[in-house]
């Protein structure tokens, strides 16, 4: 199915994250393993992001998008207030989304001007959702006792970048560049110390994200590798760094889903150019 997007849609794709949901959208689709929850703020500077998040139901979407994954028990996932820029996942707490994060976020790219092929609204829309479902790839990691090779912190990128792919050429193309986007615009000069974090440096997720989206869909993300922005050493082993993590999903993740709902998930025309005008 072909979608016609106008060049300042954003996205009501997975989870209709920034306009109230077209009637297309709201399906009678849930997962009933999956608790949603919106701590109202103490911070002002916070008391937007929140009423923007419960009015539009980002997190009931969520739910609606993730109804075709059977869970063993329920996950917490809630819009918070953390006392830091972060976003994490928690055996006690679920999937913690906390404002400082996305606020952080959404000044930054407000401040920066974005390279061509990028652009700020994707960088704030892919940012929200690849960093949900990087923490969403700690939880399964977790609740299905997925066995991890090498840095869980890459491994659940793998599983951000490799989902958002699963919904055609356009959200893929948006999310993927947008979410390279947030890490390149993040990166700073990097202290010492920085290095020995357990995340990849900014700039490294960039080029993962880039690789991720090229070793999918090759067509899609030519341009990038076309103009510099993915190495062309790097992008001739992206098919098969891609096909690394759907071998794996496939494996680990796959048998806890559904394929009839996930048919029909993927079926639905999430894109609405009209709602972004």
């Amino acid at each position: 199915m072909k979608y016609r997007v106008t060049p300042s849609a954003i996205i009501c794709a997975a989870v209709a994250l920034f306009v109230q949901p077209h009637a297309a959208c709201a399906q009678p689709l849930q997962n009933s393993k999956i608790v949603v929850n919106y701590e109202e703020p103490k911070k002002s500077d916070h008391r937007a992001l929140y009423e923007r998040y419960k009015k539009r139901e980002i997190l009931e979407q969520l739910s609606q998008f993730l109804s075709p994954l059977r869970l063993p028990k329920k996950l917490p996932m809630q819009t918070t207030e953390c006392g830091a820029v972060n976003a994490y996942y928690s055996k006690g707490k679920g999937l913690m989304l906390c404002y400082e994060y996305f606020h952080d976020l959404e000044t930054r790219i407000a401040a920066e001007q974005p390279p061509p092929g990028y652009s700020r609204e994707d960088a704030v829309v892919g940012g929200f959702l690849v960093v949900t479902f990087h923490e969403l790839g700690h939880a399964l990691f977790d609740i299905l006792d997925v066995p991890v090779y090498g840095r869980e912190e890459d491994a659940s990128d793998q599983i951000a970048g490799f989902v958002v792919q699963q919904f055609g050429p356009e959200i893929a193309r948006r999310m993927i560049s947008g979410a390279a986007y947030m890490w390149m615009a993040k990166d700073k000069k990097m202290t010492r110390t920085a290095y020995s974090d357990e995340h990849g440096s900014d700039l490294q997720r960039h080029y993962n994200f880039l690789c991720l989206g090229y070793g999918g869909q090759p067509g899609v993300f030519k341009e990038f590798v076309d103009k510099g922005a993915l190495p062309a050493d790097r992008a001739r082993n992206c098919p098969r760094e891609y096909q690394q993590v759907r071998n794996a999903f496939a494996k680990t993740i796959l048998p806890f889903v559904d394929q009839a709902m996930m048919k029909r998930v993927q079926g639905m025309q999430w894109l609405r150019a009209e709602d972004f005008r």
